[in-house]
């Protein structure tokens, strides 16, 4: 079966797994569904943060983005210092 992201569900999941296991995303219950699963980043993925932000930018210099990831790329660009401390918030760093 495909998501709407155009990956295969086992793929997705064996994904979900290895984040998990290098410790940058936390597995927990659905706040609204026992048969959904919400994931967060760790402390350890908000910091990546700003190296994704920084190859999303690279990205949409030399490669063709999709519109609504381009608005989020230029909206993060803006504001990255801010949306860096927030996530950092978030997480309780």
């Amino acid at each position: 079966m495909k998501m709407p992201e155009n990956i295969a569900t086992n793929i997705l999941a064996d994904r979900l797994v290895s984040l998990e296991k290098a410790g940058l995303i936390s597995k927990g219950e659905h706040p609204e569904s026992k048969a959904k699963t919400f994931y967060t980043l760790t402390p350890m993925g908000i910091d990546l943060l700003p190296v994704l932000m920084e190859i999303s930018i690279w990205g949409d210099k030399y490669f063709e983005v999709p519109k609504k990831s381009k608005e989020m790329i230029k909206h993060a660009f803006k504001n990255k210092k801010e949306l860096i401390k927030s996530l950092s918030a978030l997480a309780g760093k």
